[in-house]
Formats: structure tokens, sequence, C-alpha cells
């Protein structure tokens, strides 16, 4: 009878160990499980980020017979709608609009070219936004040429469209950039000097605490890889493994040789969300 009961209390040991052994497994399998699908949806809003295009051209006032001269300018796009066939794409307002005259005479090769841009003689004539595949995409039959819907200088924010059928990434939530703190995990999405698309991973730097003569648009510091072509970039914050969509940025800081400084300013997607909704309004009935 002892070594009935004996083996008894082994097999209930054994098996209550085998069920501690299985509880303690199930939390990181979860983490694990969090952490796959948190990936497949940075993946999923990789699919929506695209590199935008402006090109501006500007005629000679001295000599209307010239050629025009031409300035490409590169940025970032996020498709974050869809509605009744139009996708709808997120920008800076600067990505979209091309300087009213030439500001930069040295990329002017021509000598009667650079007298007229010295003295601001060349007139902005034309601008056509498109999204191409990088900077140096010279096919031009596949780029989709977008349409402007609304736009705010003071934000910095220009919401375009087009028929053409875009990814709408649904791996995300709108977020409170409000209840952003000092050293949040950010990941922004963009096309650093319009080459490649690309993610980097940053925190809040500074999350709206005392910020000097603050823009409208300056809401937010973010500590993230940041270079000319990221303007339009949106970011998004992790919680518990989820993504929440909470701005966009539009500018770095500058060092003393004139590049990025790995600083950017974030612009809170509560600022833009009338924008947004203004401009859904536009494509048909809500």
């Amino acid at each position: 009878m002892g070594k009935i009961l004996t083996s008894l209390a082994a097999v209930l040991f054994a098996f209550n160990a085998n069920c501690a052994a299985a509880t303690v497994n199930v939390k990181p399998q979860q983490e694990m499980v969090q952490q796959s699908k948190a990936q497949q949806n940075l993946a999923d809003i990789a699919k929506s980020i695209y590199c935008i295009r402006t090109k501006t051209t500007y005629k000679n006032l001295l000599d209307e017979k010239m050629e025009p001269v031409e300035y490409n300018q590169h940025g970032t796009g996020f498709v974050f709608a869809e509605k009744e066939g139009w996708y709808y794409i997120i920008t800076n307002q600067h990505v979209v609009d091309g300087d009213n005259n030439i500001v930069d005479e040295n990329d002017i090769d021509d000598v009667h070219d650079m007298f007229a841009a010295l003295f601001n003689l060349y007139e902005k004539s034309g601008e056509k936004t498109t999204i191409v595949d990088y900077r140096g995409d010279k096919k031009a039959d596949d780029d989709i040429e977008l349409e402007e819907v609304v736009k705010s200088v003071e934000l910095d924010v220009a919401i375009l469209r087009t028929k053409k059928k875009l990814h709408v990434a649904k791996g995300y939530e709108i977020g409170d950039p409000s209840g952003l703190k000092y050293g949040d995990t950010i990941y922004t999405f963009g096309f650093p000097f319009g080459s490649v698309k690309a993610m980097t991973k940053g925190i809040i730097s500074n999350p709206g605490d005392n910020l000097p003569n603050a823009a409208e648009n300056e809401n937010k510091i973010i500590d993230t890889t940041y270079w000319a072509g990221n303007s339009g970039s949106p970011y998004f914050v992790m919680k518990d493994n989820r993504l929440y969509w909470v701005g966009i940025s539009g500018r770095c800081f500058i060092n003393h040789t004139g590049d990025c400084a790995g600083l950017a300013i974030g612009t809170d997607i509560t600022k833009f969300q009338d924008m947004m909704d203004k401009a859904l309004g536009k494509g048909g009935k809500k």
C-alpha cells in the first residue's frame, strides 16, 4: 500500500511540475506571437510608403525662347486611406510646392541662365507631383500622377490623391500624441535621399515639453535617423506591441556642416486630423 501511495505521489508531483512548466512557457510564447504580429504590421505599413517627386518648371523672363529649367525635389508619402476608388496620401507641403524663383544660381550652367537666376528673372511656370520608384527613376511611363486635395503652409502638410490602386496599411491605429513620454519607442518610414525605402527605430526625445519659439507644426522632437527625402515621413509609437500613428516629421536639426544632426521635428496627428477628414469628404459623401 505504501508503495502505491508513493508512486501516486510521484505521478502527481510530475504532473504538477509539467503544468507549472507549461504555465511558465505561456507568457514567452504569447510575447513571441505579439512581437511577430508587430513585425507583420511594420511590414504592412512599409507597403504604404512611397517616394514623392515634384517637378517644378521655370521659364526665363529675359528670353522666352530659351528652354525652361526643371528642378526635381523628393520626399515621402504615406497612403492613409481609400475612399470611393481614390487613394489618399499625406506628405509635407514643402515637398509639393517648389520655390517661386530659382534660388541656387550655382546649379545653372549657361551664363545667360545664371544672370537670370541672380536677378530672379526666372518665374515658376509649372508643377507636377508624382509617385516614382526612387530619386534616380527616369522611367516615366509607370509614374503615378497625384492631384492636390488640401494643404496647409502653416502646418507644412499636404494631402494628395490618385485613382491608381495603392496599398493601404491596416496594421496600426490612430494614437494620441498628448500621451507620449520621454523615451517612448517610435518607428519612422521614409525615403532618405529619395534613394530607398527605409524604416528607422528611435525615441521621443521631447514630447512637447517647453519647446522654445515652437511653430504650429513643431510639437515633438524625435531622435531617429533622418535625412533629406524623409520629409513627410509618418512615425508610429509602439505600445504593448501595438502600433499607433501619432504624427509626421518635416525637418531636422542641422549641424555646423549643414547635415541633419539626428534629431527631427514632429507634427502631431491631431494638428492635421481635420485636414484628413476634409480631404476624405471631398472624395464623396461620408
